[in-house]
């Protein structure tokens, strides 16, 4: 019965865990709704960081 409760929780061990992310959009060039005439060149963006 010991090996049986041992690889149960090795199993468990190894089961993958969810990541959870807290990060927001804090920056973005162009703004957000920006109306442009053309495509930007490049694009800015800056994230949150806990």
């Amino acid at each position: 019965m010991k090996p049986a409760v041992a690889l149960l929780l090795v199993a468990l061990a190894l089961l993958p865990a969810p990541a959870y992310a807290q990060i927001e959009l804090t920056e973005a060039d162009p703004r957000d709704g920006a109306r442009l005439e053309a495509p930007p060149g490049t694009i800015h963006l800056c994230f949150s960081e806990l």
